[in-house]
């Protein structure tokens, strides 16, 4: 989901009526291979939104990825592109490699972590939703994830203490 500054980044990079359309030509958005699911999450939501608008074809989409992909991204889509038949087969692939489905136990000890001492809640919140949009279906309703959040902030905060029996 892209937040309203995500969203006003966008609407300014979108071509206008006087630009030509059916190309990422003047899509200002790339890709370097940072294997990270947020930043591969935004990279796809930013390119399906200016593919949609702009009027790109998959086909036209495929052949100007080279435009949007950098660095070892670049170099994996060379590898591989003979072997892409569809935008939607792209987008499986990219996700496969740079952002690997993580078994829940490794996402449910994410979730579990403490908020960073310069993270903002805005930001922590938006991590958190991540991690819990990653784990298998059927997904947990809000009202569970914020459950599961305090659980986890009352660990945080509360001291244990262990009696000696003696």
């Amino acid at each position: 989901m892209l937040s309203p500054e995500q969203f006003a980044q966008l609407l300014e990079k979108m071509p206008s009526a006087s630009q030509p359309r059916g190309s990422f030509i003047n899509c200002q958005y790339s890709y370097d291979g940072t294997k990270d699911p947020e930043v591969v999450e935004a990279f796809l939501s930013a390119v399906n939104i200016f593919k949609r608008s702009a009027d790109i074809g998959d086909q036209t989409a495929l052949s100007e990825l080279p435009i949007l992909l950098k660095g070892e991204a670049g170099v994996w889509w060379l590898g591989v592109k003979s072997n892409v038949t569809s935008w939607s087969d792209f987008e499986v692939r990219l996700r496969e490699n740079f952002a690997p489905v993580r078994e829940p136990y490794m996402l449910y000890l994410d979730i579990m972590q403490k908020q960073l001492p310069n993270q903002t809640t805005e930001e922590f919140i938006r991590n958190k939703r991540l991690l819990f949009s990653q784990l298998p279906s059927p997904g947990h309703s809000e009202t569970v994830q914020l459950d599961i959040l305090c659980m986890a902030y009352y660990v945080w905060t509360s001291e244990i203490k262990f009696h000696d029996p003696m």
